[in-house]
């Protein structure tokens, strides 16, 4: 049957030297069977930490990793208890029990290989869709009420560790072959909340604060011998296998020396001299007010905004402007809503994807790619060759015409604290002979 078309198309010169163009030319309607992978075992493990306690707040915590094939996922569960004064009153930042990790390290033979922190995670989220950001804050346990009724109060926590192995299956860890992995995790105090008052909104710490039941979620694929045998002959058949991975640095925190205004004034610029000699993939750029801060004010008398400040601390708020240069020159300077909404790649060759959603917890996690496509390594730069590089954040106003991009005024008289998390590119070495895992250059 003829279609005009197919027709018009005979006649076109430019159809007629792109059907020359043999190679390129893809026939949709073939089929073809060159992604299937070899069938294979799934396996999740629950295991317990190394030295089992009854509480662990402020304790450090290790997990051996089983040798059960190749390490796909990690997620880290634990309790947090308290004991609920009232079902209205007990508040959290909207961090919630992610306050409960002050880090976690992936160690092989005691070098550490991986490192997250609190800013590296929020990191991690803000890479996502909103949605699976949602489903990241609901497992995490990001909440700013807590507590249903007063009494014994016991919420759970799913903590997915997005380490480099995590990325894909091409990354992920055969246990069976390396030397052996431990996962390092040291909790804080588990001071994460406040129970405030009517009577005049004095603060007090939760009561009877324990954190137990934690737990290590592994998740393995486990290849038939004769396809792990010929996985092993191909990544270390002419010896060492190096790979290049990603891994995270946090900067040294900068304060500002200047408190946030009460009006539509222009907020001070926050300068940030970055330091990193590595070279970077992404840049993380975060401001918040840290709980503490807060809390300390609020102690010290009564205030009618008590019961609902602490829900703004710890959380990103909004930028209104950033600026990236380095010798003498100026590499980034837009608004913070232009690197929210559009600074993030799809997969997908110079697409861009608005993730970040007002009511997100890390819908303010502003992040600078110096890549163009996020499904591979599309970029590195060299910071080491950068001369004073530094960066300039412009914290949101309280007031003003631009409703959509306002931080909230109970931030007012505080001073900021602005964290950088760098991503960076490193050669990772595993020894044919020993399983050796080691993290060579690093620029």
């Amino acid at each position: 049957m003829s279609n005009v078309i197919l027709n018009s198309n005979q006649n076109s010169a430019l159809v007629s030297t792109v059907r020359e163009s043999d190679s390129a030319i893809k026939q949709f309607a073939i089929y073809s069977e060159d992604q299937i992978a070899p069938p294979h075992a799934l396996q999740i493990l629950q295991i317990e930490p190394v030295n089992t306690l009854d509480d662990y707040k402020s304790r450090t915590i290790s997990w051996d990793l089983p040798k059960q094939g190749y390490l796909c996922r990690l997620t880290l569960e634990f309790m947090y208890n308290y004991t609920a004064a009232s079902t209205a009153n007990d508040h959290m930042t909207p961090l919630g029990l992610l306050n409960c990790i002050d880090s976690i390290e992936l160690l092989s033979s005691g070098r550490r290989i991986q490192e997250f922190s609190r800013e590296v995670i929020l990191a991690k989220m803000s890479d996502n869709p909103s949605h699976i950001g949602k489903a990241y804050e609901e497992g995490i346990g990001m909440i700013k009420l807590p507590s249903g009724t007063a009494g014994a109060a016991h919420i759970r926590c799913l903590l997915p560790l997005d380490m480099t192995f995590s990325s894909s299956l091409r990354h992920s860890i055969n246990c069976d072959f390396v030397e052996p992995l431990r996962l390092r995790v040291r909790f804080t105090d588990g001071d994460i909340g406040r129970t405030w008052h009517t009577d005049g909104h004095y603060n007090t710490a939760f009561d009877a604060i324990s954190i137990s039941e934690a737990k290590l979620i592994c998740e393995y694929r486990q290849l038939a011998a004769s396809d792990a045998d010929a996985v092993v002959q191909a990544n270390f058949g002419s010896g060492q296998m190096t790979s290049l991975v990603s891994t995270f640095a946090k900067a040294v925190p900068v304060v500002s020396p200047i408190v946030l205004g009460t009006g539509a004034a222009d907020e001070s610029p926050i300068y940030v001299d970055l330091t990193e000699n590595a070279a970077v993939e992404n840049l993380y750029v975060m401001v918040h007010v840290p709980r503490a801060d807060v809390i300390g004010v609020l102690a010290a008398g009564n205030n009618t905004d008590g019961n609902t400040a602490i829900h703004e601390c710890d959380r990103p708020f909004p930028l209104e402007r950033i600026r990236l240069e380095a010798s003498g020159q100026v590499l980034i300077d837009v608004p913070a809503r232009y690197l929210q909404h559009f600074g993030k790649r799809q997969d997908g060759v110079q697409r861009y994807a608005g993730t970040s959603l007002q009511d997100d917890v890390a819908a303010y996690v502003y992040k600078i790619e110096l890549g163009f496509d996020n499904r591979f390594c599309s970029n590195i730069v060299s910071f080491r060759e950068l001369s004073n590089p530094r960066l300039t954040v412009y914290p949101a106003k309280p007031t003003g015409h631009d409703k959509h991009n306002r931080r909230s005024a109970l931030l007012n008289g505080f001073k900021p604290t602005v964290n950088v998390v760098y991503e960076n590119k490193q050669l990772q070495t595993v020894s044919s002979a020993n399983g050796r895992i080691n993290l060579s250059i690093s620029n």
